[in-house]
């Protein structure tokens, strides 16, 4: 037996038998005859832990609680969404997006939850927003004609193609990719430009050949 050799294995992980009430009560927080919960306010699940220090002190540490809060727009592209009424949105409150001009749809319902705690925690679905105010294509992509000059979304399919079309319009932040040919100098950090129309949804009609029989 060596006297001087050191101990070998791995030490035992110990754990408070009992941990003391936090003092004073931190803010959120309330012990009642069945436990603890969040304040009226606040809103978690509260979770206890005792953190030994060095001294052999207990520590008691409740988390879990956060303070209800409202709902700010969220940070989005905004070329075709309004969210002027969705500035803030107080908890358990409502508020509308809508489309953006020259964009058109019905606006959506967006929520803010009675219990939310997160600031970004609005509840909302983008609206169905369409515009037709682009510039047409130049040249006019084959397949594809304009048969009503005053409709923007007066397009159709060409002779020899069949398919419903689908006009799509799109503005953008970036001029760089607009129907522009020159970015104006003084635009706006958030102005919006409009892109080429795209046109999508017409097929080419082919004739179908048959294989002589056997």
């Amino acid at each position: 037996i060596d006297p001087t050799r050191l101990l070998q294995g791995s030490l035992p992980r110990c754990q408070p038998v009992s941990c003391p009430d936090p003092e004073p009560i931190p803010l959120g927080y309330e012990k009642t005859v069945a436990g603890w919960r969040c304040v009226e306010g606040w809103h978690g699940i509260v979770e206890f832990s005792c953190d030994v220090q060095g001294d052999c002190g207990v520590d008691p540490v409740p988390t879990g609680c956060l303070p209800i809060v409202g709902c700010i727009a969220p940070q989005v592209e905004t070329c075709h969404l309004d969210f002027s009424d969705c500035t803030y949105v107080e908890a358990g409150s409502s508020c509308q997006v809508r489309c953006q001009d020259p964009y058109s749809g019905q606006a959506v319902l967006a929520t803010c939850s009675a219990i939310n705690t997160d600031p970004n925690g609005l509840q909302w679905s983008p609206p169905a927003c369409r515009t037709y105010d682009c510039p047409d294509p130049s040249p006019v992509p084959k397949g594809y004609e304009r048969r009503d000059l005053d409709s923007p979304a007066g397009w159709t399919c060409a002779e020899g193609y069949v398919g419903a079309v689908d006009p799509w319009c799109n503005y953008t932040r970036d001029c760089s990719n607009s129907a522009l040919d020159a970015c104006p100098a003084n635009a706006a950090p958030d102005q919006c430009f409009p892109e080429i129309l795209k046109l999508t949804g017409c097929t080419e009609l082919r004739t179908c050949l048959t294989c002589p029989q056997p």
